[in-house]
C-alpha cells in the first residue's frame, strides 16, 4: 500500500552508486507530474530503492514523499534490488557495476556462511546471468578497483579502463605475463649458474675420490703439489682441506636447477627443452567443479586450491599444455596426467591434436582405506576414484608390463605430510613411474603445487625437474622437498 512518509525520517544506507546524474530533469518531471513510482522503504524506513527520485525531491524542498513497503530485506537483498533496478536502466558505469557485484557476493557468501547455505561463483553466475569465468575476472577487477578508490584518479590504472574485460586482459594478465616471465629470466640465470657451480664440485668429488682409491694416486698427487713454488701451504693441511670439501658436496642437494619458480607452459617451450625431458608425469589444475571441495578433509590452504582450479582458465591451460609436453619431450616418452571424467574427451582430443597416442581407457586410482565423503548421498553414489590420462609418442613402448588400469591407494598420510587436499598416494604414483620409465630418467613435473609428487618421483630413483609458477605453492614445495631430504641425511644442505 502507498504511504506518505516525511523525507527527514528516511535512512539512507551506504549506496553502490556515487553519482546522482541528470536531477533537474527529473526533479521538472515530479514538478510537473507528480511522483508516478513511489520509492521503496523496509519497515525500518532504510532506503532500498528510489536514490535519484528521493534527491529530486529534496531538490525541489518537498517534506514528504510517498512510498511502498519493501518488506524486511536482507542486506544483501536490499543492495541485489538497488542493483538491478539500475543496471536495467544503465545508470551504473562499468565500475560501479562491478563493485557492486564485489559487495553483493561478498554479503550473500557471509550471508551464506551464516545461515547455512552456500553462495558462490555458480550460484552468481545464475543470480546475475553471466557465464563463471566473467564473474571470477569481474571479481578480481572489482577488487583491483577497490583498492585504488583512495587514489587520485589520475593514479587509478584499473578506472581508466573501458570495460572489466578489457582491465582483466591488458591489466591483470598484462602484469601477470610480466612478472613471469622476468621469473623465468631470473630462474633460468639462477640454474646456469647453479650447473656451473654443480659441474666443478662434481669435479672436485671424482678427483678427490680418484686420489684417494690407491696409495700411489696420493704420493703422486703429493708430489705435484710440492713441485709447485707457489703451493706454501703444507701438502697434508691443503689436501685434509679438499678431502673435507669434498664431503661437504657430496651432502649438498641442488634445488635452484631442480625446482624452478616459473611458467611451464613458457619453460617447456624454451627452444633448449626441445626434446628434453624423458617423460612426464603431472597432476594439473584441471577444470573440475570445485563446490564440493569441502568433502576432503585435513587439506590447508582451500583457498589458495580454489583459485589454482577456475574453470575458464584452466580449459585454456590445458589447450596450451599437450602441444608443449609434445614439445620437450623425447622419441619414446610417455606423458600422464591426472585429470576428471567431465574433462576426459576434451583432454584426449587435445592430446590426440599434439601428436600423442592415447590410451582409450584411463588408469584409476580407488580410494581405500580413507574417508570419502558424500555430501548428496541421496542422489548419488560416492565418488571413490580419480582417472588419469596415459599418452605416448607414436614409438614408445611401456617399461614394465601391467595386467589391472585399477590402482588402490590412499592419500590421506600424503595429505597431512604435503598439506595438499589432491596430493596422490605414494603407491599410485610409484605404479605410474614403474609403469612408463625406468631408474635414473628425468621426470618432468609442470604443476609441482605442493611438491608431493616431487618428492614420490626422487624417492623412486629418477631425476626430477618441477615447475610451479604461484609462490606460496612454490615455498612450500622448497620446504616440503627439503624436509624429505632432512629425514635421511640431517646433514643435507641445500643450493
Amino acid at each position: 500500500m502507498r504511504s506518505t512518509i516525511p523525507i527527514a525520517a528516511i535512512k539512507v544506507p551506504d549506496r553502490i552508486r556515487k553519482k546522482v546524474e541528470d536531477i533537474d530533469s527529473l526533479a521538472e518531471s515530479i514538478k510537473h507530474l507528480g511522483l508516478l513510482q513511489p520509492i521503496g522503504l523496509t519497515e525500518d524506513h532504510t532506503l532500498v530503492w528510489g536514490f535519484r527520485r528521493l534527491a529530486a525531491a529534496k531538490q525541489l524542498g518537498m517534506t514528504h514523499i510517498d512510498w511502498v513497503s519493501a518488506r524486511e530485506a536482507p542486506e544483501d537483498e536490499r543492495e541485489e534490488m538497488e542493483y538491478a533496478e539500475n543496471v536495467e536502466r544503465s545508470d551504473f558505469t562499468w565500475q560501479e557495476k562491478s563493485l557492486g557485484l564485489l559487495r553483493i557476493w561478498r554479503k550473500k557468501r557471509l550471508r551464506g556462511a551464516a545461515e547455512g547455505w552456500k553462495w558462490g561463483d555458480r550460484e552468481a553466475s545464475r543470480e546475475f546471468q553471466m557465464s563463471i569465468g566473467t564473474v571470477q575476472y569481474v571479481l578480481r577487477v572489482a577488487k583491483k578497483l577497490e583498492a585504488e578508490q583512495t587514489l587520485p584518479m589520475d593514479k587509478r590504472k584499473y578506472w581508466n579502463f573501458q570495460s572489466p574485460y578489457e582491465a582483466y586482459r591488458l591489466g591483470m594478465l598484462g602484469e601477470e605475463m610480466d612478472r613471469l616471465q622476468e621469473d623465468l629470466k631470473k630462474t633460468l640465470k639462477a640454474r646456469s649458474m647453479t650447473d656451473s657451480h654443480a659441474a666443478e664440485e662434481k669435479k672436485l668429488v671424482q678427483e678427490v675420490t680418484r686420489v684417494q682409491a690407491t696409495p700411489e694416486a696420493l704420493a703422486e698427487e703429493r708430489e705435484r703439489y710440492q713441485k709447485n713454488p707457489l703451493n706454501t701451504v703444507p701438502f697434508d693441511t691443503y689436501w685434509t682441506e679438499k678431502v673435507k670439501a669434498a664431503e661437504e658436496v657430496k651432502n649438498t642437494v641442488y634445488l635452484s636447477n631442480r625446482l624452478l619458480h616459473v611458467d611451464c607452459i613458457d619453460y617447456m617451450l624454451l627452444p633448449e627443452n626441445e626434446g628434453m625431458f624423458d617423460h612426464i608425469v603431472t597432476d594439473p589444475p584441471y577444470a573440475i567443479d570445485m563446490d564440493h571441495l569441502n568433502q576432503i578433509t585435513n587439506a590447508k590452504d582451500l583457498d589458495r586450491v580454489i583459485d589454482a582450479h577456475q574453470v575458464d582458465e584452466n580449459i585454456e591451460l590445458l589447450a596450451k599444455f599437450f602441444p608443449a609436453a609434445f614439445k620437450c619431450t623425447k622419441e619414446h616418452s610417455f606423458v600422464v596426467t591426472w585429470g576428471d571424467m567431465m574433462q576426459w574427451q576434451y583432454m584426449y582430443d587435445l592430446a590426440i591434436k599434439a601428436g600423442f597416442t592415447v590410451q582409450r581407457w584411463a588408469l584409476i586410482w580407488r580410494k581405500v582405506n580413507q574417508a570419502v565423503k558424500n555430501s548428496c548421498a541421496t542422489y548419488n553414489t560416492t565418488k571413490d576414484y580419480e582417472i588419469a590420462l596415459v599418452c605416448r609418442k607414436p614409438s614408445s613402448v611401456l617399461a614394465q608390463r601391467r595386467n589391472s588400469s585399477i590402482i588402490d591407494g590412499s592419500n590421506t598420510e600424503v595429505i597431512k605430510l604435503f598439506g595438499h587436499p589432491f596430493s596422490k598416494p605414494f603407491e599410485v604414483t610409484q605404479v605410474l613411474l614403474d609403469l612408463v620409465s625406468i631408474p635414473g630418467q628425468t621426470i618432468l613435473d609442470p604443476f609441482a603445487g605442493a611438491g608431493s609428487m616431487v618428492v614420490q618421483i626422487i624417492k623412486q630413483r629418477r631425476n626430477v625437474i618441477a615447475c610451479e609458477k604461484d609462490d606460496r605453492w612454490y615455498a612450500q614445495m622448497l620446504q616440503n622437498v627439503q624436509n624429505w631430504y632432512l629425514r635421511m641425511n640431517p646433514n643435507f644442505k641445500f643450493k
